[in-house]
């Protein structure tokens, strides 16, 4: 075994045994040197001395800072994908509504495609600037608390689009209001998790088969909807619990089931819809009424 305490010995036995290249020591060395003191990146000071004998690490300094500047920039992306992930499970919670009930609370992610159209999505976007739309939907929650046999009426709103819709397509304007009412409670900018949008919570492709014109727009909404509800009733003869059935949940299901689909959201609509329509139902009698007899004595004030 030979002396390592003689000179001969101690020119054999290297500070780097495991590593070869002259470069690849210089960079070990630079990095471990740069670990122990924190470089200032932006600054132009590294916060290390190093003697000016090291070439090799020197000459690793430039490659050191790339590999700093990656660390970091997959940091900053780390703490951005958490942040959306957060921001993403923030998709619950519940909401006061103009008629003192509350509902869910949902948040919908709305940013512009590559074509200018809009998507909605119930996903933060990964890269779209986007912007966070929040609203309460009355059939997204089967359990929903909400007394629907006591919860404040909607009387005078949108009261010409109604008649107007209704008259058109010879539907109930208290099923109207009754539908209305279970599916966005009266609020035009409510949006479902599936895509349904405005008063009447038009899906795209329904609103399309229906000619709207425009989803948004309040009055093409509920045109477009009416016009909906009554191809149902008339499609299942009038019968209002299957149209309704059909409204939340299709006409393929109810046709499927042969009636109400087993689905705990359609099965909870079908009967709000019904409390509803029953609460409604008296006081567009009661308008009714007041018209015609307004109308009365318009004529015989007319006549005289």
């Amino acid at each position: 075994m030979p002396d390592l305490s003689s000179p001969a010995s101690t020119e054999r036995v290297s500070r780097w045994p495991s590593v070869r290249s002259t470069q690849t020591r210089g960079f070990i060395y630079a990095a471990t040197r740069h670990v122990r003191c924190v470089p200032r990146v932006f600054h132009g000071n590294w916060g290390c001395r190093m003697r000016t004998s090291d070439r090799s690490a020197k000459r690793a300094l430039p490659h050191l800072r790339v590999l700093y500047v990656c660390c970091a920039a997959l940091l900053g992306a780390i703490i951005l994908a958490t942040s959306h992930q957060a921001l993403a499970q923030q998709l619950s919670g519940a909401s006061v509504l103009s008629d003192g009930s509350r509902a869910p609370l949902r948040r919908v992610f709305t940013y512009r495609q590559s074509n200018g159209v809009p998507a909605f999505t119930d996903r933060v976007p990964g890269t779209q600037h986007y912007k966070v739309m929040e609203f309460s939907c009355y059939a997204c929650d089967p359990g929903s608390r909400v007394n629907w046999r006591s919860t404040p009426l909607h009387e005078n709103q949108y009261a010409r689009e109604i008649a107007d819709a209704a008259a058109t397509h010879g539907v109930d304007v208290a099923l109207v209001r009754a539908v209305m009412h279970a599916e966005s409670g009266f609020n035009p900018n409510a949006r479902s998790r599936k895509g349904a949008i405005g008063l009447m919570q038009l899906m795209p492709d329904t609103a399309r088969e229906m000619g709207v014109a425009d989803i948004t727009a309040i009055e093409d909404n509920i045109k477009g909807g009416v016009k909906y509800l009554a191809r149902l009733l008339a499609q299942y003869k009038g019968n209002v619990t299957l149209a309704t059935a059909a409204y939340n949940a299709g006409p393929n299901a109810v046709d499927r089931y042969g009636g109400v689909p087993p689905i705990a959201e359609t099965r909870s609509y079908v009967e709000r819809v019904k409390i509803l329509l029953a609460r409604y139902r008296p006081l567009v009698e009661q308008d009714a009424r007041v018209q015609r007899r307004t109308h009365a004595k318009e004529q015989m004030g007319a006549a005289s």
